[in-house]
């Protein structure tokens, strides 16, 4: 991964605070209608590499694209095949090679409460009344990907996500609620919330991944509404089923101990 320079964090600053601030409610109001039948519930620096910094975000957008084909052309199952306790012979046994190694070759190191606690943290730095250092472990290359009606890829880098939360705060959040679980494969943290934007309720679906030292590196999220989810929330409201169109877990290096 190459170096970000103070261009490349603006441009995705202003894309994550417009996604937020302009298009918070261009989703499905929530309502009886719509609402879930369920209730709703971080990494060491990485050595970064002089360079051409706009090759960071092409790289990144190749692997996307990369899943999304894939997801296209398999309807969008999910291969859990390669999942292990985490240490190197294993994954050289299931075959996640460095090189194209995605998050499913890792299980998890830190107890299920910490998953849950670093979910969590990602909303309450949203949120106007918490303090702007309640922060959740983003990895320095952390992405954030919120599909359709939103900006698909709205945060790149540890720094742009902390501050966009921190100007999420001047708008008027807090959350009517807010259900983050555990899972023991891969995304680890996984959450159903309904954000409170000054009065107007706003449902989420958000997955967290994590690399081997417990950090986020990967956020994807959807509306929650039935219509835009990537799973059937009647029959697996916590996606866990084969058939779950996520790209998470398509996306090469994720599955690498670093996550980069």
């Amino acid at each position: 991964m190459k170096k970000q320079n103070s261009t490349t964090n603006l441009i995705f600053f202003v894309a994550g605070a417009f996604a937020m601030f302009a298009l918070n409610c261009a989703q499905p109001k929530y309502s009886q209608n719509n609402q879930s039948t369920i209730g709703l519930v971080t990494l060491d620096d990485i050595e970064f590499v002089e360079g051409n910094e706009k090759q960071i975000e092409a790289e990144l957008q190749n692997d996307i694209d990369t899943a999304l084909a894939e997801e296209a052309a398999t309807g969008g199952a999910v291969d859990t095949s390669a999942q292990n306790t985490g240490n190197q012979v294993n994954r050289d046994a299931l075959g996640c090679d460095w090189a194209k190694a995605m998050s499913n070759c890792l299980s998890p190191v830190k107890s299920a409460a910490y998953y849950i606690e670093q979910s969590e943290k990602y909303f309450r730095t949203l949120e106007s009344s918490v303090s702007i250092f309640v922060q959740p472990n983003y990895g320095k290359t952390v992405a954030r990907w919120e599909w359709k009606p939103w900006l698909l890829l709205t945060g790149y880098g540890a720094w742009n996500m902390t501050w966009t939360g921190v100007v999420q705060k001047a708008y008027p959040t807090s959350y009517y609620k807010l259900d983050c679980r555990y899972f023991d494969t891969q995304p680890f943290g996984r959450c159903h919330v309904i954000f409170n934007y000054d009065g107007t309720e706003c449902p989420i679906y958000e997955e967290f991944t994590f690399n081997d030292k417990g950090e986020i590196t990967f956020i994807e999220a959807w509306t929650d509404h039935k219509a835009y989810l990537p799973m059937n929330p009647d029959t697996d409201p916590w996606a866990q089923g084969e058939n779950v169109k996520r790209i998470s877990t398509k996306i090469s290096g994720l599955g690498h101990e670093d996550g980069s």
